[in-house]
């Protein structure tokens, strides 16, 4: 797989996490009135927060390898 197709995809996940996150404070606060985390949304939080930061990892590590080898098939 390409560099640049593996940054897409990788971008797209991050994405999409990072807006599945925000809809669901969103429904957080609609239903309690606040957006204060309780007791059983630890595990979703931890969830979402490990998916967006691996993904910004993910990002930075194929933004510098298109750098240093250029669009080259991974082996």
């Amino acid at each position: 797989m390409s560099t640049i197709i593996a940054l897409i995809i990788t971008i797209a996940i991050t994405v999409q996490s990072y807006l599945s996150y925000k809809n669901w404070r969103k429904e957080l606060k609609e239903e309690y009135g606040h957006d204060e985390l309780g007791a059983g949304d630890n595990f979703l939080y931890i969830k979402y927060l490990t998916t967006i930061i691996s993904g910004v990892i993910g990002i930075i590590i194929l933004i510098i390898r298109f750098i240093l080898y250029g669009n080259e098939n991974s082996r």
